[in-house]
């Protein structure tokens, strides 16, 4: 039997379908803080098979697996059934879902007849009626956000921009709740990473399909090729980009390992992340912490962090020459300059204590 969030003694379990990027370091980030918080007393995360390595080993924290498939429709079954193996033989009070197609699977097939005593929280992580394709799709996707969002109790907005969006469209504006992204201000590691000389020092990290502008980024610097040299951190994972060749001056690293990533953060003069829609954009926080300054899109919530002719650039989504030119412009010392404010604003407003304290306060009210 589920224990009542009134005796304060919290029972979380955090849900997950895909791991991959934003959400492992968002899960990250949580768990270390939440493992060590004498309010929560079992602390659990239920995730995708394939993708375990993306969660780092947590002590005092258990993690189940779901058998997941190339069909996110079956990802969606797996998991609400060994969700359901699970919770029925445990004392969980609290239930954290994260991104679209966790949150569907757990409100539809069990919050919208759950026992008032469980708390369920939901973060799309970004709405996945926020996106560049067609209308229908987006307007259907509302109409599925707002039948489910009874099935949740309060849902957590990323930024200002996913507040609005949910807002303007009616998707459970009574649960909205404002927490918007942050990461732990860690110690930044030594960087051994060879870059040419007598370049600028580009770095992209991110999924190679559409969301994330890959074709953009790669069209940019195949003009620059004489001054700009960059690594590109991620892969083709999500299938709906077909395969671009990359310029000479652009060196791929795959999918790189978290704290490998750090040394390319540390050591490049700037972040790019061209993204056609972002809920959020966790990457550029972590430039920003690393004290480079970020060239965005002017899209979702990077508005929120990028503050244009400061901490770095936002440029027209799409827009192949807004990013040429503005990289074109750049100085090993201007990159500084604004690199130096960028981490003076994440120091400010986004370190993960805050995050931690905001999401805990949900947790108990």
């Amino acid at each position: 039997m589920a224990r009542s969030i009134e005796k304060k003694k919290l029972y979380v379990l955090h849900i997950a379908e895909i791991l991959k990027g934003g959400i492992a370091t968002y899960l990250n980030e949580i768990l270390a803080l939440q493992s060590n918080s004498d309010l929560i007393h079992q602390l659990a995360v239920l995730a995708p098979k394939s993708q375990k390595e993306y969660l780092n080993n947590f002590p005092h924290v258990k993690i189940f697996y779901f058998n997941d498939f190339r069909l996110r429709v079956l990802n969606v079954l797996s998991l609400y059934f060994t969700f359901v193996q699970i919770f029925f033989r445990s004392e969980f009070n609290i239930v954290h879902l994260h991104s679209t197609f966790a949150g569907f699977s757990v409100r539809l097939f069990y919050g919208l007849f759950r026992s008032s005593k469980i708390k369920i929280i939901y973060c799309s992580h970004g709405w996945a009626f926020d996106r560049n394709v067609a209308e229908w799709k987006n307007r259907l996707l509302v109409h599925v956000e707002k039948i489910l969002a009874f099935g949740c109790d309060t849902i957590i907005c990323i930024s200002k921009h996913d507040f609005l969006m949910a807002k303007n469209n009616n998707v459970g504006s009574s649960k909205l709740v404002i927490v918007q992204n942050s990461i732990k201000n860690i110690e930044l590691p030594i960087s051994n990473i060879d870059w040419p000389k007598g370049k600028l020092r580009v770095l992209f990290a991110g999924r190679f399909d559409r969301q994330k502008g890959v074709d953009i980024f790669f069209s940019a610097m195949s003009q620059l090729q004489n001054i700009v040299y960059a690594y590109a951190a991620g892969d083709q994972s999500s299938g709906d980009q077909s395969y671009i060749e990359p310029p000479s001056n652009v060196n791929l690293l795959g999918w790189t390992q978290h704290d490998k990533l750090q040394q390319y953060f540390v050591s490049c003069d700037v972040f790019v992340i061209p993204s056609r829609w972002e809920g959020f954009g966790l990457s550029a926080l972590e430039a920003m912490r690393a004290s480079k300054p970020v060239i965005a899109s002017n899209v979702g919530g990077l508005p929120e962090l990028i503050e244009h002719g400061v901490t770095g650039y936002l440029i027209s989504s799409n827009s192949v020459d807004d990013l040429v030119n503005i990289l074109k412009s750049l100085t090993p010392d201007l990159c500084k300059e604004m690199g130096s404010n960028a981490r003076e604003k994440y120091l400010k407003f986004f370190t993960s204590e805050r995050l931690s304290r905001e999401i805990l306060d949900l947790y108990l009210n």
